[in-house]
């Protein structure tokens, strides 16, 4: 059988994902930059249990010999938009599925745009974002547009609670993601547009399931306004927020529209990525997260929806739920010649995986989640 390989497995979410597929029963291909780094963050019965190959992800060379006999490739190392593009052409180059983490719409677009035809030619496929960015999101917006005709809208919101006092919950690797999209404005999909946004220029009231509740939210980039379209052709409009209080998204804008000058966007990237924290075991497991989709079918003549469906998805341990998603990916693509409805070749949403509520009741079993039905209405009722 074709092994699955890890594009960099001593970072934080490749560790979780090489053990998630060692739990699994699979021998994954580790590919480090750093054999010396390879003792520090893995014991060595775990080391025993993994193939490991030293390539550099922008050295095309290496990195063709190092995945040539893999099945699917999961690419965590970023950021994307700086070194995921030549990871995306050597698996091309290669034959080979691919799967990512990426949390950056400006590379999730680049490669809908500019490598969708390549990978139907080749026959193969290509997955980004298989993690908490922004599976949930695309999963809980599948469920809902499966109650509403023609859907015409999805508005989806993330909210995150706090870890333990001082805990970090995010990477680093998240963290220098932040940090590169700084001073650049977002897209949402408008009326059939992509238009560009600050982080918090658009906000909202959420209907988050109880005991969260009705929370303001605010507008981000999220890969949902590039994927979803791909399964949901009729979605016109397309925006994904977040959780926050009213004077954090005036900061977020201020912040994100201030970082286009260089003094200021150098120093808040510095501010950003200065901490080596990564959360712990106990971080992760106390954060919760919970999703909600909204989505309607628009009554041009009224402003109630004709049609309104929600659903959502709630769980803890963003990057553990991450682990398990691409993991999940991984291992569709890679038995997809056998399945009755193999995964289409091309690059598609996590959507476009399969069943919604199937995915959902893997994800259950795998990472924990919980996930649902708040609401449907008809006519505005």
């Amino acid at each position: 059988m074709q092994p699955i390989a890890v594009i960099g497995a001593t970072g934080f979410t490749g560790r979780l994902i090489v053990r998630a597929l060692i739990e699994r029963g699979h021998r994954p291909v580790a590919i480090i930059r750093d054999q010396a780094r390879l003792s520090t963050v893995y014991p060595a019965d775990v080391v025993d249990r993994m193939d490991v190959r030293i390539a550099d992800v922008t050295d095309t060379g290496t990195l063709r010999r190092a995945v040539a006999d893999a099945r699917v490739v999961i690419a965590t190392a970023g950021p994307f938009d700086h070194v995921g593009r030549g990871v995306v052409d050597t698996v091309l180059d290669c034959g080979i599925h691919y799967v990512d983490i990426t949390g950056e719409q400006s590379f999730i677009r680049w490669l809908v745009e500019s490598r969708h035809d390549q990978f139907v030619a080749s026959g193969i496929t290509a997955i980004p974002a298989m993690g908490f960015d922004f599976v949930p999101g695309n999963l809980a917006t599948a469920v809902a547009a499966a109650e509403v005709h023609d859907a015409t809208t999805a508005h989806v919101s993330y909210a995150v609670g706090r870890a333990s006092d001082g805990a970090p919950r995010s990477s680093r690797g998240t963290r220098a993601t932040l940090a590169s999209m700084i001073g650049r404005t977002g897209l949402a999909r408008v009326n059939g547009r992509l238009v560009d946004e600050w982080p918090g220029e658009v906000r909202r009231l959420a209907w988050f399931p109880p005991p969260l509740g009705p929370r303001q939210v605010a507008g981000i980039p999220g890969g949902e306004a590039i994927t979803l379209p791909l399964a949901y052709p009729s979605l016109a409009t397309v925006r994904t927020y977040v959780a926050v209080k009213g004077w954090q998204a005036e900061a977020m804008q201020a912040i994100a529209s201030l970082g286009r000058y260089e003094p200021v966007g150098r120093f808040v990237r510095r501010r950003v990525t200065s901490s080596t924290a990564e959360p712990d075991q106990a971080a992760r497991t106390a954060t919760r997260w919970s999703v909600i989709a909204e989505v309607a079918r628009d009554d041009a003549d009224s402003t109630v929806p004709a049609q309104l469906a929600r659903a959502w998805v709630a769980g803890t341990d963003m990057y553990g739920f991450t682990a398990q998603s691409a993991v999940a990916a991984a291992e569709r693509l890679a038995a997809t010649s056998g399945q009755a409805q193999p995964v289409p070749p091309g690059v598609i949403g996590p959507a476009q995986l399969g069943q919604a509520p199937v995915l959902l009741d893997d994800l259950s079993d795998r990472a924990g989640i919980r996930w649902g039905i708040v609401r449907v209405s008809d006519e505005g009722g």
